[in-house]
């Protein structure tokens, strides 16, 4: 989105530190010179050192049987988050509905967190013009050295494991597909080149 020119960028981490904090402050300039606005603090939806961390699961499915089911309530975080009242969700579907396009930056796209994805992929999936970004880190992996081939597959694995997440069917997951870009490790995702 647009502000005065500048790129409007809002954040949800599901870190609980305050590193994006001290990378983006509320304005600023980044390395290629270009202005960005964050019209809104950076979002903890799990919660941040200094307030309310919400550690767990996504269901119930993802707990040991052994768990006592009153405990359980305080271990499955949609639950959770949700008991707490504080507008953490409200915010984070605010934040995903109305965006154009969405990064998923420094996410492993695990389980525990399916509750974010479902969301996600449901925005795709509602418009067409929604686009999804997801930067995929894997150790070890030089990305000069692979081949068309190989920078296919790692794209295909990465929206595959992002989409097992969705219940629809094979030619709207293909539909999604179009609508998704990833990158693999890069040391110039940040910097000017």
């Amino acid at each position: 989105v647009e502000t005065g020119g500048n790129p409007h960028m809002r954040f949800v981490t599901l870190n609980y530190t305050s590193v994006l904090e001290k990378i983006f402050p509320v304005t600023g300039r980044l390395i290629t010179g270009k202005d960005y606005y964050i019209s809104s603090p950076i979002h903890h939806v799990h919660g941040s050192i200094d307030r309310r961390i919400s550690l767990g699961v996504n269901d119930e499915s993802q707990l040991s049987t052994y768990i006592d089911t009153e405990e359980k309530k305080y271990l499955i975080k949609p639950q959770l988050i949700r008991s707490m009242n504080d507008g953490r969700l409200e915010t984070l579907s605010s934040y995903i509905t109305t965006s154009a396009v969405i990064v998923l930056f420094g996410v492993s796209l695990g389980a525990t967190d399916r509750y974010i994805w479902e969301m996600v992929i449901d925005w795709m999936y509602s418009d067409p013009n929604r686009l999804l970004i997801i930067h995929h880190y894997e150790h070890g992996l030089d990305v000069d050295d692979l081949t068309e081939r190989e920078s296919l597959q790692l794209s295909d694995r990465v929206k595959n494991k992002f989409l097992s997440y969705s219940d629809l069917g094979d030619d709207d997951m293909d539909y999604l597909r179009l609508k998704m870009y990833t990158i693999p490790n890069s040391s110039n995702l940040f910097t000017a080149r």
